[in-house]
Order: structure tokens, then sequence, then C-alpha cells
């Protein structure tokens, strides 16, 4: 299982600027809910950049998005 931690970022993905804004188990899943946002939601170009390259850039909207993806350790039983 993997984990998708979604940051809101300043226009240059600065890590002192990153906000966690979400954290989902599915990429796409997440990525269309957050598309739904009130306030600064993905755009549909960030959502091309999320999809590609975990991150978006270059939207001249104020804020970029970046995605973490982590692979939670399983303790065996």
């Amino acid at each position: 299982m993997k984990v998708f931690l979604f940051y809101r970022t300043d226009n240059w993905n600065t890590r002192e600027s990153k906000d966690l804004i979400y954290i989902g188990t599915s990429k796409e899943a997440s990525i269309k809910k957050l598309m739904k946002l009130d306030s600064e939601p993905i755009t549909e170009e960030q959502a091309e950049d999320i999809r590609r390259m975990n991150q978006s850039q270059c939207n001249n909207v104020g804020y970029e998005w970046e995605v973490e993806v982590w692979t939670p350790n399983h303790l065996s039983r």
C-alpha cells in the first residue's frame, strides 16, 4: 500500500512553504478531491503535472502542489 501526502507550496515549491493539505491512499482519487476545494484547488494543468512528476510547476496561479509517496512498513504477526 502507498500513501500520498499532498502539500501546497509557493510558486517555487520551497521546502519552507510546504503546507500539508491532504493524505490519501489513491493518487487519482486524491487529485480529484483536491480539484474540488473552494480555496486554491488543484487546477487541470496542475493535475496533469502531478500525475506525471508528483509536483506542479509554472502554472501562474500563485501556488503549486507537491506530492510525497510513502510505503508504510508492514509488521508481520
